[in-house]
């Protein structure tokens, strides 16, 4: 698949992506997003890759997000996926956090949470 509008996003710069829900990172010492978008067969989908300062943070966040009523994912040390008008997952893994948004909810947009879930997992350094 094909990654398009990758961009990163480091310290302050974090506002210019997500106003009000930036408070939420900086308290786990946010250091850099990265962020691109994709697309397998009909499904589009979004990748926001956060580092922080420490592992702890990144599982920090994790908790924050987790809601407890997930599914798990193939990827991290911690994941959930959710399922409504489009899938979401998250998962922790070193100092990074990653969410994913695939816009649709159907077994292809499944498919596609989980690989882009694995490959990112398997990219993170150790």
């Amino acid at each position: 698949m094909a990654f398009t509008k990758a961009m990163t996003w480091p310290g302050p710069r974090l506002y210019d992506y997500m106003d009000g829900a930036s408070e939420t990172y900086y308290a786990h010492h946010f250091r850099v997003l990265a962020t691109a978008e994709t697309r397998q067969g009909r499904t589009d989908a979004r990748i926001e890759l956060f580092q922080v300062a420490s592992p702890a943070d990144a599982q920090a966040l994790f908790a924050e997000h987790d809601d407890g009523k997930g599914t798990k994912l193939p990827a991290g040390l911690a994941s959930a996926a959710w399922s409504a008008k489009e899938f979401e997952g998250i998962f922790h893994r070193g100092p990074y956090f990653c969410r994913l948004i695939i816009y649709g909810n159907d077994a292809e947009a499944r498919q596609l949470l989980d690989a882009l879930a694995i490959a990112i997992d398997k990219s993170i350094p150790e």
